[in-house]
């Protein structure tokens, strides 16, 4: 694996060595690619067993079409698209390194994308011509994260508890939440 977290997560989606994927360090936000298209997620391999997916938490491969996590074999994503730390929120001292305020860096006066939300419950962007139709928050309030990612999974586990069809249907669910990225100095 690698010592960011991009090439690791491309790792663990492909089973296969990060350097073998082409990603190899992390991708900033506003990045127009991401893990390529012509590797196969494991996502995309258990959909073809007639599997239902669901990742809830951060994704960082892109969150644009065609890279986005619910064009890459999830039918279910609530996250973000990447670190807490690479856009500014409005709720404060809940991560380090310490969160960026809307809606510009104080330091440089250069504006910073507010940290979004996403909430696809189908596949590709649940069929909007973009995903940015999927945000729910933005920015996202960092206090009520690991609620709502708690709430999704809890949601997305009572789709597949006994008495509710499809109760036979096998499901993947991957939680990478996203509050803690940095340790402490």
């Amino acid at each position: 694996s690698m010592s960011v977290c991009t090439p690791a997560r491309a790792a663990l989606h492909t089973g296969r060595l990060a350097l073998r994927t082409g990603v190899v360090t992390y991708f900033q936000e506003d990045t127009l690619y991401g893990l390529p298209t012509t590797e196969r997620t494991l996502a995309d391999i258990l959909k073809q067993g007639d599997y239902s997916t669901g990742i809830i938490g951060k994704w960082h491969l892109c969150h644009r079409p065609p890279y986005h996590p619910s064009y890459r074999g999830f039918d279910f994503y609530v996250g973000l698209p990447y670190s807490v730390d690479m856009g500014c929120v409005n709720s404060f001292n809940v991560n380090y390194p310490p969160e960026k305020p809307c809606p510009f860096d104080p330091h440089t006066q250069i504006e910073i994308p507010a940290l979004p939300l996403y909430m696809s419950l189908a596949s590709n962007c649940s069929g909007a011509s973009n995903c940015n139709a999927n945000i729910v928050a933005q920015p996202v309030d960092l206090t009520t994260l690991a609620e709502r990612y708690s709430a999704a999974a809890k949601t997305f586990l009572q789709r597949h508890a006994p008495g509710h069809p499809p109760e036979d249907q096998p499901f993947l669910l991957h939680t990478p939440f996203s509050p803690v990225h940095a340790p402490p100095p």
